[in-house]
């Protein structure tokens, strides 16, 4: 069985995670992406990422993200005044990748990647 990334907590990412094949919308900092860019909160060495972590939340320790377009444009409504200035970059997953949840108020979703699962060369900018 694949194992997460060092660090992760037993209880994440849960029961209702799911491996899926699917494609999937992340906000990153920078375009073209870095490696930061695919680290979750509680494994980020920069220290403002870093301290904004929730070591009980298993969200901390899996990157946010979205299964949809039309989620992607609902979220830049509820975050206009952060997200318009990040780059929303979208990515293949195949179930041998990580597993999948609903996590928070839909559409949020949350990915935890297995132990050297490669994301950061899947990275495609996308122009909504």
């Amino acid at each position: 069985m694949p194992s997460f990334l060092s660090g992760t907590p037993d209880f994440c990412p849960g029961d209702l995670a799911v491996e899926i094949e699917a494609v999937l919308f992340r906000a990153c900092d920078t375009a073209p992406p870095t490696p930061e860019d695919v680290t979750s909160h509680a494994h980020s060495k920069l220290a403002r990422k870093f301290k904004r972590a929730d070591p009980n939340s298993c969200n901390s320790w899996g990157l946010s993200v979205w299964v949809s377009t039309d989620d992607v444009h609902h979220a830049m409504k509820l975050h206009e005044k952060w997200l318009p200035r990040k780059y929303i970059h979208k990515f293949e997953v195949v179930i041998s990748d990580g597993r999948l949840a609903q996590t928070g108020t839909p559409p949020h979703h949350t990915f935890w990647p297995y132990d050297g699962v490669d994301l950061l060369s899947r990275l495609e900018l996308v122009r909504l």
